[in-house]
């Protein structure tokens, strides 16, 4: 049974190894759209009826699973109540986050709330400035991370609030921002709202225990709101000075013995005021997203893979990703030695010199794509592959 990912599915939940069912293909696109145009899921369960079986797929972000399947002739009783269950007016228990209301008006959504917890731990609600998220990753299986702006209902400053789902032996985000209040070049953190739920809850108890399964642990954080990532620049100054802050804000971030690990076109924002206004001088750059950040002291890594573009990684990150090749040949068996040996020479430990080079393909890529009042090049069809990110 291959690992589980966005588009494939762990064994039943009775724990046994059995191969997938033939209709295991076609249910995580169709969850993945779930998750998409109904951005506030936490998991999405889905039925498969055939004239005489019917099978359950559930997918949250630790992947999918899938259940025995079900004789609804020989057992209707269980078939019927799978259907009202999926059917319930309570909508927590179909897989959607309430705390997300938004206002309907003609079937289309007009406007909404976001209710979370101040630093104080009382409930605040936030009127949404935008019916979707700002930022949104499509893969089923892993972060799951959705930002949302929205506005604060006493100084009506528009903020930022990141959910996502933390693997469990990660140190949890906000953990870092917590320690990094007043850090310049540095995302601020408001508040934030730990533990809104674990994968491992949504599933029957065996299907956890499974090897494939890692649990993940939702998280709400409220940041203060910045501008559009750098790749939205209008000027060659404002590009070169939003680099240079988000490189001292790196640097302001490795003094506090903290290693970013994560530098991507993404994570580089252009400084702007919570009312709109140009930034002060040395906020023109903000680092974000410390997901995958680590104390330098800190022994033991999340057993969690590296996902996401290898666009921005170093040289030497890059060679330690490479997959070993197997060579059967036994003639070879020395040079296979030699080859392992300087494998593992290669295998160094990501430092803050990668993420230095990370800032340089950023400007690399930036000079190539667009132009210097911030205009994209017509880039070439067989080069788009090599720039996705």
């Amino acid at each position: 049974m291959p690992p589980a990912t966005h588009d494939t599915l762990s064994p039943a939940p009775n724990g046994v190894q059995t191969p997938a069912p033939s209709d295991a293909a076609d249910t995580p696109p169709i969850a993945r759209q779930i998750f998409i145009h109904q951005p506030n899921r936490k998991f999405v369960r889905v039925l498969v009826l055939t004239e005489t079986t019917v099978r359950l797929f559930h997918f949250d972000r630790s992947g999918g699973t899938y259940a025995p399947d079900i004789n609804i002739h020989k057992d209707p009783y269980t078939f019927v109540r799978l259907v009202v269950g999926l059917n319930s007016l309570l909508e927590s228990a179909i897989g959607f986050d309430v705390s997300i209301k938004w206002t309907i008006e003609d079937g289309r959504k007009v406007g909404g709330t976001l209710t979370t917890l101040k630093k104080d731990e009382m409930e605040i609600k936030y009127n949404l400035s935008k019916v979707d998220p700002v930022i949104t990753f499509f893969d089923i299986r892993g972060r799951g991370t959705q930002c949302w702006s929205v506005f604060d209902p006493t100084t009506g400053d528009k903020l930022l609030v990141k959910d996502s789902w933390t693997a469990d032996d990660r140190v949890p985000e906000y953990e870092h921002l917590e320690e990094l209040k007043g850090v310049q070049g540095v995302a601020q953190m408001l508040s934030f709202e730990p533990n809104r739920g674990e994968t491992k809850d949504f599933r029957a108890t065996l299907s956890t225990s499974h090897h494939d399964f890692q649990n993940r642990i939702a998280i709400r954080i409220v940041m203060s709101s910045y501008g559009e990532s750098i790749e939205n620049f209008r000027s060659p100054t404002e590009l070169l000075c939003a680099l240079r802050d988000a490189i001292k804000g790196h640097m302001n971030l490795y003094k506090t013995q903290r290693l970013h690990r994560d530098v991507t076109i993404h994570n580089v924002l252009l400084g702007k005021k919570p009312d709109g206004s140009d930034p002060d001088p040395g906020y023109c750059g903000i680092l974000i997203d410390l997901y995958m950040a680590i104390e330098s002291k800190r022994l033991t890594l999340s057993a969690e893979q590296r996902a996401g573009s290898r666009l921005f990684l170093s040289v030497a990150l890059l060679k330690s990703c490479k997959d070993p090749v197997d060579n059967e040949d036994d003639d070879d068996d020395e040079d296979d030695e030699e080859e392992d040996e300087e494998e593992q020479l290669l295998r160094l430990p990501h430092d803050h010199l990668d993420d230095l080079e990370a800032f340089l393909y950023i400007y690399i890529y930036i000079i190539h794509v667009y132009d210097a009042s911030g205009a994209s090049y017509s880039v070439p069809a067989p080069v788009l592959p090599i720039l996705e990110i």
